[in-house]
């Protein structure tokens, strides 16, 4: 059960949740015993007690496993990660403490100015220069920040630029390959665990995947298990898989209207079976009341954390 207090950050502000250990391995998606097992040998997390003596846990202790993970995804062995992870996590509280008579930073402006910088690094091919950005942001930001302010933006920024005629095919491919690649690492180990699963895919002829990466990422950190198809997915692929997992979900995205249209039959009889949701461009509310299927309406990020929530 959740066990909400109120407390004081490193920052000095009022930290209005404090999590047992389940809802923090929810959170960041790790399991239980690997952040106990961190706990004891690298002293990462620092729990408070509760009234009842349960170990709590504050935003602090998630965004120092966070930074953790990062640099695990960098190659970092969990050892060196750890203190890395500790490291960025002090000098963090002593900026905060430098600047509590000068105001707040302004996030929105760092990361407003790291996306200009990844997006620029994209289009001159610098993939070291655009990993190094990906590794400040994951550090510096929640993963949702990082995955709607910037990853998202950016590729928005470039879907626009090449629509327009002023990037590449090459550039295009390019950036959209490196950050996928990058956000499958994050995903990694996505279909662990115990909770309700959801399985994820593009319809024939999509081969948009990413912002159903995005969502798939996030709602593995609350707690659900991912299967992804990924793009270009025919649907008796699609309803093979579903057969044999029976999961609580099923998400298909599309940018086109014409992808859904083309196997409405197949997409009904799944929703008469299955919770279906659709999402992206193409679904229309005409192709939900053709197929019974439910509109994401939301962007990825926002979506998920709506089904998170109302998951029991």
């Amino acid at each position: 059960m959740l066990e909400v207090c109120a407390a004081i950050d490193s920052s000095g502000n009022l930290d209005l949740e404090l999590v047992q250990i389940g809802d923090l391995a929810r959170r960041v998606g790790v399991r239980v015993d690997t952040l106990r097992a961190w706990e004891r040998r690298y002293g990462l997390l620092r729990p408070s007690r509760s009234a009842g003596g349960f170990r709590l846990y504050s935003s602090d202790d998630e965004s120092v496993v966070r930074s953790m993970l990062a640099e695990i995804d960098r190659g970092y062995p969990a050892s060196q990660a750890a203190k890395l992870a500790l490291a960025r996590s002090a000098t963090r509280d002593s900026q905060a403490q430098q600047v509590d008579t000068a105001g707040t930073p302004d996030d929105s402006g760092r990361l407003e100015s790291l996306r200009t910088q990844l997006s620029e690094a994209l289009r001159r091919y610098d993939g070291s220069r655009a990993q190094e950005l990906l590794d400040t942001v994951l550090a510096e930001f929640s993963l949702n920040a990082v995955l709607r302010d910037v990853v998202l933006r950016c590729l928005s920024d470039i879907g626009d630029a090449w629509a327009r005629g002023d990037m590449t095919v090459a550039e295009e491919h390019f950036a959209s390959q490196l950050i996928r690649e990058r956000l499958l690492a994050l995903a990694r180990d996505w279909d662990r665990g115990r909770g309700p699963r959801a399985v994820l895919a593009c319809p024939s002829g999509e081969r948009h995947d990413i912002g159903l990466i995005c969502f798939g990422i996030v709602l593995s950190r609350n707690g659900w298990r991912i299967t992804f198809l990924g793009s270009d997915t025919p649907i008796d692929a699609l309803t093979g898989a579903v057969s044999a997992l029976e999961p609580d979900l099923v998400v298909m995205a599309a940018t086109l209207e014409e992808w859904f249209v083309s196997m409405t039959s197949q997409l009904r009889a799944l929703a008469a079976e299955r919770v279906v949701v659709i999402a992206g461009s193409g679904a229309t509310a005409r192709v939900a009341r053709a197929t019974g299927a439910t509109v994401l309406h939301d962007g990825p990020v926002e979506a998920a954390l709506q089904i998170a929530n109302r998951t029991p």
